[in-house]
């Protein structure tokens, strides 16, 4: 289960498309197996968007990059590890109006990059640097409910 909240604030327009920056938070949970395997990873950190629209201006094609501190805890088996470290992913998708303020949004993650350090229960500690795209590993396609609040 992922769930994502941010604020984003209209900084700028270039060639007519809207820029945005602003603070945005993901939760990502996993539990595999029953609950032998579990997983929590927080990523806190600023977000920079840009929005094209398209036709009538109620769908947007939305490219950006998410940054941020990483942290969060692993439980397998019963071995416990914290992690922490900086991750960034660059997306694109595309936002469909539903309404006066309200739209859906699907965005797909096309790279991720991630420099985690895994600290065991024991006191071991390892530090990993992982690269993820799109198109060769595993893709997240990210659904959700998008809301405007400076529409009038």
């Amino acid at each position: 289960m992922i769930g994502a909240a941010g604020v984003l604030f209209n900084v700028a327009t270039l060639a007519n498309n809207l820029l945005y920056i602003g603070p945005k938070a993901t939760v990502n949970t996993t539990s595999l197996n029953g609950n032998e395997i579990k997983a929590t990873k927080v990523l806190i950190g600023p977000t920079v968007e840009y929005q094209i629209p398209v036709g009538n201006n109620k769908t947007r094609v939305l490219t950006g990059i998410n940054t941020g501190y990483l942290f969060g805890n692993i439980d397998i088996f019963g071995f416990k590890q914290t992690t922490s470290g900086f991750a960034a992913n660059a997306y694109g998708g595309v936002e469909i109006g539903l309404g006066k303020h309200i739209a859906l949004g699907v965005i797909l993650n096309l790279f991720e990059y991630n420099n985690t350090t895994f600290k065991a229960e024991e006191g071991n500690v390892s530090n990993t640097t992982s690269n993820t795209v799109f198109v060769t590993d595993r893709p997240a396609i990210l659904i959700g409910v998008r809301i405007d609040l400076n529409k009038k």
